[in-house]
């Protein structure tokens, strides 16, 4: 079993976060599953043994264009049907969807009808809007705040100026580089 992986557990249909392999003496391995509920949110860990079975599910994935996000609702349109969808960031991993980028091509997964995941790039470009003036001299090796223009705030290291363009993890929501790339056009955000 895999992060990312979806599976059916005890009539629930859960999205691997996390697997911890526990191996004490012969035959005695056995697996601390973090799973979070498609339906509910509800997070749970459950410890499983080689001889249960569980159910992988396979999803659907669905191309969509991201077209704005309003407060926690993110608004996609299908680009062959044009059919409108509104999801909750939840169904990003962490706070992964407050990196999406207006009018950028994304990856829904689906389980029937049901939207059960959205699937961002590891590394995007963002925009610093506000961090504190570099120093010439920086003892501090922890970096300092900054705000993105997405209203995000990570830490980033002290010669990162406003206005500079970064690279960002989404699933980590750390400093990865510089980009001399700016980010994608986008328009309002719609914080």
């Amino acid at each position: 079993m895999k992060v990312g992986q979806t599976i059916k557990w005890e009539g629930k249909t859960c999205s691997v976060l996390s697997t911890t392999v526990s191996a004490k003496g012969r035959g005695h391995t056995t697996y601390l599953i973090e799973m979070r509920d498609i339906n509910s949110g509800n997070k749970s860990q459950v410890r499983l043994r080689p001889a249960d079975k569980v159910e992988l599910r396979e999803l659907q994935q669905v191309k969509m264009n991201f077209l704005y996000r309003q407060g926690s609702t993110l608004f996609f349109m299908d680009p062959t049907s044009f059919e409108q969808v509104e999801l909750s960031v939840d169904l990003a991993s962490g706070k992964a969807g407050y990196y999406l980028i207006d009018n950028s091509s994304v990856v829904l997964k689906k389980d029937g009808d049901q939207f059960v995941s959205i699937q961002v790039p590891e590394k995007v470009v963002c925009t610093v809007q506000e961090t504190a003036q570099p120093r010439k001299t920086v003892n501090d090796p922890s970096g300092k705040e900054a705000l993105l223009t997405n209203g995000q705030r990570i830490s980033v290291p002290h010669f990162i100026e406003n206005g500079q363009h970064i690279v960002v993890n989404t699933a980590t929501e750390t400093y990865v580089g510089k980009s001399e790339v700016p980010p994608e056009p986008e328009e309002d955000r719609h914080a």
